[in-house]
């Protein structure tokens, strides 16, 4: 009986992601899409933007009323399965490649800094940085972290805030770490 009760509150203590999940025929390719993104809280002042969620494949977030396309600031939000095709098995890994990813696209040299460590209400630990242009692009906080959802899959799971000036990204940084703190 104690054996019962003690893996009981084990077991009621693990929290799980939640990531939406979801195959379609995709309009353009005619093939199937998946689309998986974590489930975001509420937060206030801030709306999903369904229509770009589906676009880009992963949770668009905007200030209320305005979209993905037109906001000074965005929040986005990415869930990567970890796999045997990608490679990447730690966040180390996952975390240099995407950094690597980004700056070999960027429109001008970035300078990428540590930033802090954030947990959140599902308890996973995020690793922060901060993405800032030296002359052209949109100033950022990157955010990574790993999760398993209810089903035992293993995800790599991505936060960004992302802003055309560093005046709006300072403004608003604040309301995108309620996401990562209230994330479960």
């Amino acid at each position: 009986m104690k054996k019962i009760i003690l893996l009981t509150l084990l077991l009621s203590n693990l929290v799980y992601g939640e990531i939406h999940k979801e195959a379609q025929v995709c309009n353009e390719s005619g093939q199937v899409c998946f689309f998986w993104w974590p489930k975001l809280p509420v937060i206030e002042g801030w709306e999903q933007d369904l229509g770009h969620s589906y676009h880009y494949r992963m949770n668009t977030q905007a200030p209320s009323g305005f979209t993905f396309a037109n906001a000074e600031a965005v929040i986005y939000a990415r869930a990567e399965l970890k796999d045997e095709i990608t490679g990447r098995k730690s966040l180390k890994e996952f975390i240099d490649f995407s950094q690597n990813q980004f700056t070999s696209a960027a429109p001008s040299k970035t300078k990428i800094t540590k930033i802090g460590e954030y947990k959140s209400k599902g308890k996973p630990v995020f690793y922060s940085y901060s993405f800032y242009p030296e002359l052209a692009g949109n100033f950022e906080h990157v955010s990574y972290a790993e999760e398993i959802d209810k089903d035992g899959n293993d995800y790599f799971i991505i936060f960004v805030i992302s802003s055309r000036s560093k005046e709006e990204l300072e403004k608003r940084v604040n309301e995108y770490y309620k996401f990562i703190e209230n994330y479960k």
